[in-house]
């Protein structure tokens, strides 16, 4: 395998490179044309990949997503889509990959985060059920796959609404 070297922003000669661990992770080519499609968006408030010995062995990507309540709307982060080249999962990178994603976007000032994923792996993240937050959203996701995550104190309190993704993400669900 190699040495993991380093997390950085991604480049465009990255780009290749992207496609190819997104394609591997997921054995299609869905989430790979969604990334694609999110590049250079303004909805896309990071692109982080993590290398090993010049070669992309994953990749992060979070974008804004854009609450809508009776009270009025604000906008919050998206983590997804999330990839390790297979022969790199279980090492930490996706981990490691969402952690430095996740300060990039705090230092932004989204202290919400919301994600489309499996409880198991993202609630050690500090993500819990939208729903029991006021949180839906229009993809019809499995019991407690939808997730918020409030990243200072009180900040969910009081808010809720209905979340609306990039409207690239429609082809994907």
């Amino acid at each position: 395998m190699g040495i993991l070297n380093r997390f950085r922003m991604e480049q465009p000669d990255d780009i290749e490179s992207i496609y190819a661990v997104q394609v591997a992770a997921f054995k299609r080519t869905s989430e790979a044309d969604l990334v694609n499609a999110l590049r250079g968006k303004s909805d896309c408030l990071c692109s982080v990949v993590a290398e090993s010995n010049g070669r992309v062995v994953g990749h992060c990507l979070f974008t804004k997503v854009k609450v809508t309540s009776p009270k009025g709307k604000f906008e919050a982060a998206a983590l997804g889509p999330v990839a390790v080249l297979p022969e790199w999962q279980g090492e930490k990178i996706g981990t490691m990959l969402i952690i430095t994603a996740t300060n990039i976007v705090i230092e932004k000032g989204y202290p919400i985060l919301f994600v489309l994923g499996d409880p198991n792996y993202y609630n050690r993240f500090g993500y819990s059920d939208a729903s029991e937050f006021g949180f839906s959203c229009k993809y019809d996701p499995p019991a407690a796959a939808f997730m918020v995550a409030g990243l200072s104190p009180n900040v969910l309190h009081g808010k809720s609404g209905v979340v609306q993704y990039a409207k690239e993400f429609d082809a994907l669900v």
